[in-house]
């Protein structure tokens, strides 16, 4: 019997594992039957090494490869074939094998010939690229897939094989197969499931729709943890910090851990092991389990009305009772009963930031794409359903309330009247932003406090821009609390800006309004101003060489 070289066909080489059940066909006369594989099947066919099966159906080849391997297959076998003919299936694509007979295969023997023939098999035999993967069984679109991938490669999905008759011939044409041409996944008609430019990602359902209580749609750009506080730090203050005067005025549950938590100025702690009446003990809000509908506090903002640039909800130590979602709302009112008498419901609240998903122990920042402008004097955080949220921050700016007299003389730095630290040396210990909160603070850990330096001729300094351009009739650099590590010295510069952006501590434009002075420590130091007929907008605290100063005040009139 005289026998040609067998080449690959299009194979279901794509199996399960456990199965004993590859099927492989052979090439017929059919001009172009390319030899293709399932670059994950061929290694898998590739390492099925062993005894064959027995009955008509059986076969057992060898392959002229690199690494010579001997593949188990079933032939498709019975029906109109005058004698028996070899049929095989190889690995790897244009992979010879050897041929038929004593010299090839020793003395294994193929029984049967083939029975069916899916033409459409032929056809995508011819059109696919090698190392592509082909179903011989797939009827035409639309069918149910027969190979699908999974999570440990791919497995037989099941469907049916249509039977039909496999047209009279043998082996190939002189030449042995065409090379193989080249298509796109996107342009293959063979599963096209297989391929990612195929597939089209199902849309996942938001929490959002499973509440009745619905928010208007905000756009927000979704900020990483690492760029929060460089995003938001430089021209922002936390409009519901507690140390400004922000303060919970409502809430639906707090029995875990209480809500005034979430606006404790300093990162949160973790303590495990600490149990108390309720449970675990926690650094941040949480409330019970099981909430058929929404969590809610009620917040007073620290200044009399801020807009909002961005928001963070930080959930950290909270893993297993973390809140999955939350969502954020305002409203400008001068009643702080009315206001609490809306708790969970509509009342007058406006969406500022919808309904966004959250994760375990994670800092999560959002910033508004269109910032409205809108002043808000409360907030209200809602949560969904329930669970546990570490610290929240509404960034934003300050709208102060002047005094109508144009003469009044009030602090022009302090945050509340719109002042915002917007750069610093350094704050290793205590972050620029303290130095314009209110009242003189509770110890060294609210103030500003910079690392120790070894250097010569060194300063550290701080860049606050003032809540409204005007002339400046005495600063207060208060050293409360530092009692070992007062800065020896003090000097003051300003400027008033007008160029993009913020000053750098190097613009040629600064000057200087108080001389180096000698500081003392727990102490408020009133420094006069050299230039109090100068309209600035920006003054620059310099500490020489380091230390911690609590508070700064510069006191003046409005230029207006």
């Amino acid at each position: 019997m005289n026998s040609p070289k067998v080449f690959l066909c299009a194979v279901r080489a794509a199996m399960d594992p456990r199965s004993e059940s590859a099927v492989a066909w052979p090439a017929n006369r059919a001009p172009a039957i390319k030899l293709l594989t399932a670059s994950r099947g061929a290694e898998f066919l590739q390492g099925r090494v062993g005894g064959r099966r027995h009955g008509s159906d059986s076969l057992r080849c060898r392959v002229a490869a690199p690494n010579i391997a001997q593949v188990r297959g079933r032939a498709l076998s019975g029906g109109h074939w005058p004698p028996p003919r070899p049929w095989a299936a190889a690995v790897g694509a244009g992979l010879p094998l050897h041929p038929w007979g004593p010299s090839g295969i020793g003395d294994d023997k193929v029984m049967g010939s083939p029975r069916r023939d899916p033409p459409q098999a032929v056809q995508a035999a011819t059109a696919a690229p090698a190392g592509s993967c082909v179903d011989a069984f797939a009827r035409p679109a639309p069918s149910p897939p027969i190979l699908a991938p999974v999570e440990r490669g791919f497995e037989r999905a099941p469907a049916e094989r249509p039977h039909r008759k496999w047209p009279m011939g043998t082996g190939f044409k002189k030449g042995g197969p065409p090379k193989a041409e080249t298509q796109t996944p996107d342009t293959c008609p063979i599963q096209p499931h297989l391929h990612k430019a195929c597939q089209t990602p199902a849309k996942m359902p938001s929490i959002a729709d499973e509440f009745d209580y619905k928010l208007d749609h905000v756009k927000t750009t979704s900020v990483s943890s690492g760029d929060i506080d460089k995003t938001f730090r430089s021209s922002c203050i936390d409009l519901v910090s507690a140390a400004l005067g922000g303060k919970v005025l409502a809430f639906s549950d707090q029995w875990f851990a209480e809500a005034a938590n979430l606006l404790t100025p300093t990162a949160p702690i973790h303590q495990p092991g600490k149990m108390v009446f309720t449970g675990a003990w926690f650094d941040g809000w949480e409330t019970r389990r099981h909430n058929a509908d929404f969590d809610w506090v009620v917040i007073r903002l620290g200044v009399a009305s801020g807009t909002v640039e961005g928001i963070e909800i930080d959930t950290a130590f909270f893993t297993g009772n973390y809140a999955p979602a939350v969502s954020v709302e305002g409203c400008f009112s001068a009643n702080d009963d009315e206001v609490v008498s809306w708790q969970g419901g509509r009342g007058k609240w406006e969406t500022i930031l919808g309904v966004e998903e959250c994760g375990p122990s994670q800092r999560f920042g959002w910033k508004l794409d269109s910032p409205s402008g809108k002043q808000y004097t409360h907030v209200r955080l809602n949560m969904y359903p329930d669970g546990g949220i570490a610290r929240f921050r509404l960034f934003g700016h300050a709208v102060p309330v002047f005094p109508d007299d144009k003469d009044a003389v009030f602090d022009l730095a302090a945050a509340q009247n719109g002042g915002v630290a917007v750069s610093c040396s350094d704050q290793h210990f205590g972050t620029k932003d303290n130095l314009l909160l209110p009242g003189r603070g509770k110890d060294m850990g609210d103030g500003w406090e910079t690392k120790r330096t070894r250097g010569k001729d060194h300063v550290d300094w701080a860049i606050i821009k003032l809540g409204a351009p005007g002339y400046v009739h005495k600063f207060v650099a208060d050293t409360a609390h530092y009692r070992g590590n007062f800065p020896q010295k003090v000097a003051i510069q300003a400027l008033s800006w007008k160029g993009q952006g913020e000053p750098g501590d190097k613009d040629a434009a600064w000057q200087e309004v108080v001389a180096p002075t000698k500081m003392g420590p727990d102490a408020e130091h009133e420094l006069a101003c050299a230039s109090d007929k100068t309209a600035f907008t920006h003054v620059k605290l310099i500490m020489i060489p380091d230390g911690g100063v609590k508070r700064l005040r510069a006191f003046g009139r409005r230029a207006v």
